[in-house]
């Protein structure tokens, strides 16, 4: 009985040994099971935070680029609002222009428009010589040698030609005397210069008695200078012993406006 108490106590504190080593065991493994979760999970915090510095990095470029992206846009949009100002200005400036043009195109169609009346009416043509503008008639208005008397054959082309200018008032007419090459063989003229003068004014008072406004005629004479023929008998130089008619297009209101286009 003595003998079994103490082998009692030594099976006791042997079955306790083996019950706390185990749970040190498992406890053991439990921690080296944490730690290695933990070692897990530290790497993938690291993983995590190198990710997140990545985006950081990342972000501030595109923060950069973003920024550099706006200055850009706003650079152009200043570029486009200057150069939209520009082309409204070019705009306004065509249109002037324009409405410029068009004044002078309607101020030279009523001018021109004027000569084809006068030559639609005179039943005459439209010529051109040494600048000026010239009504040709079929029957034209000539002289004999040294006078400047109106022939009574040209009455018909003086109607006409009076009548033309009582309907169109706004058409002005020079009516410009010439005389031959030779020289003065009377005295009623000084000169072939005075003679052609006289030649056109006789002309123009034929026009005034026939009702033309006074207004619409002018007074001017060549002498010998312009030429239609060249010869040396009277008959030969009757041609140049005319009177002609010059058109006066109204060019002062095309002026004024080529004036203002310059302004």
């Amino acid at each position: 009985m003595k003998n079994l108490f103490p082998l009692l106590i030594i099976g006791a504190m042997l079955a306790t040994s083996c019950v706390s080593k185990k749970k040190f065991n498992e406890l053991t493994a439990e921690k080296d099971a944490l730690m290695s979760s933990v070692e897990k999970l530290e790497s993938q915090v690291n993983d995590l935070s190198s990710t997140v510095s990545d985006l950081e990095s990342s972000n501030m470029e595109l923060e950069k680029e973003k920024k550099a992206l706006d200055s850009n846009l706003s650079s152009m949009m200043d570029k486009l609002d200057t150069q939209e100002k520009e082309v409204a200005a070019m705009k306004e400036n065509l249109e002037q222009k324009q409405y410029q043009l068009n004044n002078m195109w309607t101020e030279m169609e009523s001018a021109f428009s004027d000569m084809n009346t006068a030559a639609a009416e005179t039943e005459s043509r439209i010529k051109t010589l040494e600048n000026f503008l010239y009504l040709e008639f079929d029957d034209s208005v000539n002289f004999r040698s040294g006078s400047a008397t109106v022939a009574s054959e040209d009455n018909a082309t003086l109607d006409k030609l009076a009548d033309m200018l009582k309907r169109n008032e706004g058409i002005r007419l020079m009516v410009e005397g010439h005389a031959d090459k030779r020289g003065i063989v009377t005295g009623n003229y000084k000169n072939n210069l005075e003679l052609s003068v006289t030649r056109a004014q006789n002309v123009v008072n034929k026009l005034l008695a026939r009702g033309v406004n006074p207004d619409q005629l002018m007074v001017a004479g060549s002498g010998s200078a312009v030429p239609l023929v060249d010869g040396s008998t009277s008959t030969e130089l009757a041609p140049n012993r005319r009177a002609e008619f010059v058109i006066l297009p109204n060019l002062g209101k095309i002026y004024k406006v080529y004036e203002a286009g310059n302004k």
